[in-house]
């Protein structure tokens, strides 16, 4: 291959030279034909009558047998452009008229935009109509309470009046009379209770906007149900969802800093209101809603965000349980510490006054569904998508928690914490498989499934921590971090943050380098790590060597004398050398 002139390498330069040079000719030569095709497109234009028409047809023609390839698919790509806007446009408004025309002329993709600006802002606005509504007829109900309390004629003229026109206003933009009723007196006085902050006036509207909405959503369900279409009673959970949405959208705008605290913010508030005893309150609810939402929000982040923001979580309610891989019980108690703001310790026990100091999983799952009532599987749904999100980001541990496998007899899908009924009682995987059906395999095996799924289709070239369950401190370990580092090239770099953690686990010399020993408090042994690389080997060599060939220090520290882990360094270091020399030949040839 490396002969001078003669050799395999010589010939493939040659041949690539070759190439290249076809191609600029080619290339060149489309060119031309697409100047000249223009050119045959302007042919005629200008001209009137017969004779232009006639010019103009002909250079239309020459143009289309002219212009290359790529010409051709790329006016054949703007007309498709063209056609999906245009269908679009037509989906947003087919029940708008107005001059087509207009229409007709404008620019097809300038339009679509146009149309779909326009239908956010008719969303935006129908959002805020009922705020609207609401504030209307507050503002009414107290200019009817000051009638009330005038004094005199002239306070009493001057207040009936402007009240009349309000009931006009009020009349001619929702088409319908105003007529207190019992809504009405419960909003003024929550308004009132507001106080004079406008700040604090606009988020109690907006909290009874949503009642409302929820309300009206109620009522259509109800309707729904009434008429024999039960299936289709879906207005109530739309609004939960939107109102979760809401929540997990406002934190999403938040820094990584204030993301990762904002769960342990959270747990001391509802830990405040625990001690005072306003658990009932709408205002627990709310803080445990938003709790929920920060939960959720993190795990979409990445594993480093998730994982932090949830120890911070826990950590303020009292948990401090060691969970290693694969310890779903653990995992899943970790998560309702820093949902409920309560130490998920796996027995409930109170002091001697009363005080709830721990809970059972068993009683936290009953609490947090007494909290959040019939939103409790929306919120349950919304943790699931982003555990998944988690668990292909590196946190494989945030795998199958909860299980989404079984559906009602509506067609949706029901949600439980995984190895729990829907009640929170704990069941064994043979009664899991009982309830599940004929294909069901358990809950047992759906969490292994759902661990194995995310571990391999985790992106280890954006991995930057080995904290979401991959740790070789036991079996689970070892297989998921296997699993995942099986799509592992010679190519594949690694983070450096991930090097650096794997470093730290190493002891330093009076230097502060990395010495071959590990630290006595590593949360895996050398020997753990010895054992995992040696079954790594067995499993998938190539990928198991291009690991160690990212691990520098670390590799070396994992040196087990004639083993299969030596003999793969070994391997490692002659084809180093090889690629080295080959590579210095190459550039020795080419100057």
């Amino acid at each position: 291959m490396n002969v001078p002139l003669v050799g395999g390498k010589a010939w493939q330069r040659r041949g690539r030279s070759i190439a290249a040079r076809a191609s600029v000719g080619w290339n060149k030569f489309n060119e031309k034909r697409n100047a000249t095709a223009k050119f045959a497109e302007e042919f005629g234009k200008g001209e009137k009558g017969v004779k232009g028409w006639l010019k103009r047809k002909a250079g239309g023609l020459a143009a289309g047998t002219m212009e290359s390839q790529g010409r051709k698919e790329k006016r054949v790509k703007d007309w498709e452009s063209a056609a999906e806007s245009q269908k679009k446009i037509v989906d947003e408004t087919y029940s708008v008229s107005g001059d087509k025309g207009g229409k007709t002329k404008t620019n097809a993709n300038v339009r679509l935009a146009q149309v779909m600006a326009l239908a956010e802002a008719k969303k935006q606005e129908k959002e805020t109509d009922e705020e609207g509504r609401i504030r209307s007829r507050v503002g009414m109900m107290g200019l009817q309470e000051k009638l009330g309390k005038a004094e005199t004629d002239e306070e009493k003229a001057a207040l009936s009046g402007q009240l009349d026109e309000e009931k006009q206003n009020y009349e001619k933009k929702y088409g319908e009379k105003f007529k207190a009723n019992g809504d009405d007196y419960l909003y003024k006085t929550r308004m009132d209770k507001a106080g004079s902050s406008k700040a604090n006036a606009e988020l109690t509207l907006r909290e009874i906007a949503k009642e409302k909405e929820l309300s009206i959503a109620d009522q259509k369900d109800k309707a729904l149900v009434a008429r024999g279409e039960p299936g289709k009673a879906n207005f109530v959970a739309g609004v939960q969802a939107a109102h979760q949405k809401e929540l997990e959208d406002a934190m999403d705008k938040l820094t990584y800093r204030e993301l990762t605290k904002r769960s342990e913010i959270l747990v001391k508030e509802m830990q405040k209101m625990q001690t005072s005893g306003e658990t009932g309150s709408s205002k627990y609810r709310r803080v445990a809603a938003d709790a929920a939402a920060a939960t959720s929000a993190t795990m979409k982040k990445g594993q480093d965000t998730a994982m932090q923001a949830l120890d911070g979580g826990a950590k303020a309610a009292g948990f401090i349980d060691p969970i290693k891989p694969g310890d779903q019980d653990g995992m899943q108690r970790k998560v309702f510490s820093a949902l409920l703001g309560r130490n998920v310790s796996g027995t409930s026990t109170k002091s001697a006054d009363g005080k709830q100091l721990t809970l059972s999983l068993e009683d936290a799952i009953k609490e947090f569904k007494a909290v959040h009532g019939d939103k409790s599987d929306i919120i349950l749904r919304n943790l699931n998508e982003s555990f998944k999100k988690a668990a292909i980001d590196g946190s494989v541990d945030m795998a199958g928690l909860i299980n989404d496998s079984e559906m009602d007899d509506k067609g949706k899908i029901k949600y439980r914490l995984n190895g729990h009924d829907d009640k929170g009682k704990s069941i064994s995987n043979e009664e899991s498989k009982a309830k599940g059906g004929a294909d069901y395999k358990g809950d047992d095996d759906y969490r292994e499934s759902n661990r194995d799924l995310f571990a391999r289709s985790t992106n280890v070239s954006q991995l930057v921590s080995l904290a979401g369950g991959m740790l070789p401190v036991n079996e689970q370990g070892s297989k998921q971090m296997i699993a995942a580092f099986s799509s592992m090239k010679r190519g594949t770099k690694l983070q450096s943050r991930l090097l650096d953690e794997m470093a730290g686990m190493l002891q330093k010399d009076a230097s502060g380098n990395p010495t071959t020993e590990f630290r006595g408090d590593a949360p895996a042994t050398k020997a753990q790590f010895q054992k995992m690389f040696t079954q790594f080997l067995g499993a998938n060599k190539e990928a198991a060597k291009a690991m160690l060939g990212n691990l520098g220090k670390f590799a070396d520290a994992l040196h087990d004398g004639e083993g299969e882990i030596a003999k793969a360094l070994s391997e490692l270091k002659r084809e180093n050398r090889s690629d080295g020399k080959r590579a210095e030949q190459e550039s020795e040839e080419e100057a």
